[in-house]
């Protein structure tokens, strides 16, 4: 379940060689500290060849909610705590929310200093970048492919290891479209009885 909880979602490489001075570089950093909201239907390909499909909310600071159409799992953070809510048997588990890799994508202010940008692609009308935080110490990194006009998120992989992916590619991606508060209260998502909640 875990393994499923960081391979979605919403950042980060491949060999160093490139600097912040690049044009198009600066272009997609602006544009990962810019946005307050952004939503997306997206599929996903996990690394076993499985596919899934659904619907990524994000609100700054620190707010997101993936729900899948095929399986019965809610990930959702309220910016404090990022929980995994599995509506079929009814259970919730809680994970510190700077664990998970795509949590870079939920604060506007990281700071240059800490992300290593480790490669940077362009062929014809596409940007392909590879970035994770300096102060992550797995293997883990997040590659962003940009489309260049218009300039366009198209997809993002997440990558545990060089060789263990998860590939999440966005549709109809919506940015700084107002996203209602409720969609990330998680005890109201929350499928236990109040009496057994003491998070």
């Amino acid at each position: 379940m875990f393994r499923l909880l960081i391979s979605n979602f919403l950042i980060i490489i491949f060999i160093h060689k490139t600097s912040f001075g690049n044009a198009n570089q600066e272009r997609v950093l602006n544009f990962l500290q810019s946005f307050n909201t952004l939503n997306a239907e997206f599929i996903q390909i996990n690394n076993n060849g499985e596919v899934l499909s659904g619907k990524i909310l994000i609100t700054r600071p620190g707010k997101t909610r993936i729900e899948y159409n095929e399986i019965p799992l809610l990930l959702i953070s309220d910016g404090k705590r990022f929980a995994s809510i599995n509506n079929k048997i009814k259970s919730i588990t809680f994970y510190n929310l700077a664990d998970i890799p795509v949590s870079l994508f939920l604060y506007k202010n990281f700071e240059k200093k800490d992300i290593e940008i480790i490669g940077l692609y362009e062929k014809e009308n596409q940007i392909k970048i590879r970035i994770r935080h300096k102060k992550r110490n797995d293997e883990s990194f997040l590659e962003i492919v940009f489309e260049k006009n218009p300039f366009l998120m198209k997809k993002w992989t997440i990558f545990q290891n060089a060789t263990n992916k998860i590939e999440v590619l966005l549709n109809t991606l919506i940015v700084n479209e107002k996203n209602y508060v409720s969609s990330f209260d998680i005890d109201k998502e929350d499928p236990r009885p109040k009496v057994f909640r003491n998070n």
